[in-house]
């Protein structure tokens, strides 16, 4: 359950940082994939397509992305924080509501089972940080650009008006 508090809190330090709200690298993220493939034990190639990432992706940057453990017991670190808080359904169990980039479970702990040790904001991300510059190189849309990556389908729509408008004229 995705705690209102803790996703509050994540927004106020966008705000107060003059950041958008979520990371805009979310599909392009190495370390976003990296978690992905170690909560769902699968490889980078599957996380990629199964989760729509863009190209191109950007490369984890300083500490790697782990879990050493088992099921009775593990220790996370380097998670992105913000399949922890945005997407539950993604993220180890226990862990889902904050914004976490470092935990543990043992199953004979006390209650409770799971702790959160650390937790993040995208703007601490190496990742974030190093490819920022890049973000609006990568969204930023022209005119010219959209023309040059969409002049065939728009010649051919033309086309298709133009043939259309001349049938409804002769009637």
């Amino acid at each position: 359950m995705i705690i209102k508090n803790e996703k509050d809190k994540y927004f106020k330090i966008s705000r107060d940082l003059s950041l958008p709200m979520r990371c805009p690298l979310l599909n392009r993220c190495g370390r976003r994939a990296e978690t992905l493939c170690v909560i769902h034990h699968k490889s980078k190639d599957e996380v990629l397509v199964e989760f729509g990432f863009l190209p191109p992706l950007c490369n984890v940057i300083g500490e790697d992305v782990h879990q050493v453990g088992g099921v009775k017991n593990y220790y996370y670190s380097g998670f992105c924080p913000e399949v922890s808080l945005f997407e539950p359904e993604k993220t180890l169990n226990g862990f889902s509501g904050m914004p976490s980039i470092k935990g543990e479970y043992d199953y004979f702990f006390n209650d409770p089972k799971y702790h959160v040790l650390e937790t993040g904001h995208f703007s601490q991300c190496a990742e974030f940080v190093m490819n920022a510059n890049k973000i609006e190189k990568i969204e930023k849309v022209t005119l010219t650009s959209w023309l040059r990556a969409n002049w065939a389908w728009l010649g051919g729509f033309s086309t298709l008006v133009v043939t259309i408008i001349i049938k409804i004229a002769k009637y």
